[in-house]
């Protein structure tokens, strides 16, 4: 049987209280089971849809902004799917976007086919006093920027630019972006030698940037820091 794609958010009153059933009926998950349940809906849930039909087929990548605001995922075919999910009413408070207003508003962006194998996904929010969003596609041969991914206007949506044109591949599992919208990399060259490089959007940042013993498994960002994970030889 297919099933469709459920993007569910907890917080953590909700996983204290969540029960697997209410009464007979199951409600959808077994993270924790609880006799009580709390009043209102736990967890929200959104059913993801493209093109207005459930989306049934495999991911590629899914992200969502470190504010809850937007959430995107990348299909098997290689498209980039954009939906919002807070916004703000009349009376200026946050809440969470309807189940029908999620999809309608749903923004799609294409991929170059050199860049169809994504092997990660940022959103961020741009610099403090701005309220646009901006995202990082990540394949292996290099990262497209595209910009104010949430304008109403989508004359331009699908424009966008490589943060870099140095030659090389990225390694996979070695990438992090921070709130900041510094994307963070494991590059290595034409002639195999590793390096970590970092850019905020066009913008390298010296600081981050330095040549790499080898080939690193994870790299993170820790506050000011970088962590980075590697196999050590014996």
């Amino acid at each position: 049987m297919e099933t469709a794609l459920v993007f569910k958010i907890w917080d953590f009153i909700s996983l204290d209280n969540y029960s697997q059933y209410r009464g007979d009926t199951p409600t959808g998950g077994s993270i924790w089971d609880r006799t009580t349940e709390r009043s209102e809906d736990a967890p929200v849930s959104y059913r993801i849809q493209v093109d207005g039909k459930d989306y049934l087929g495999q991911l590629q990548k899914f992200a969502v902004s470190k504010d809850l605001v937007l959430c995107a995922l990348v299909t098997h075919d290689s498209k980039v799917y954009v939906y919002k999910v807070l916004e703000k009413n009349s009376e200026g408070s946050v809440l969470f976007a309807p189940q029908a207003k999620f999809n309608k508003e749903a923004r799609e962006f294409k991929l170059p086919d050199a860049y169809s194998k994504v092997i990660d996904l940022f959103i961020f929010k741009d610099p403090a006093g701005s309220s646009t969003y901006s995202m990082y596609v990540v394949s292996e041969i290099g990262i497209l920027c595209y910009e104010n991914i949430d304008r109403k206007d989508r004359s331009h949506i699908n424009e966008y630019y490589p943060v870099s044109n140095d030659l090389g591949t990225l390694t996979m599992g070695a990438i992090d972006c921070n709130a900041q919208g510094q994307v963070l990399f494991d590059f290595k060259s034409s002639s195999n030698q590793h390096s970590i490089k970092c850019f905020k959007k066009k913008i390298v940042d010296e600081k981050y940037c330095y040549t790499l013993d080898g080939e690193k498994k994870l790299l993170k960002f820790f506050n000011n820091y970088v962590v980075e994970v590697k196999r050590d030889k014996n």
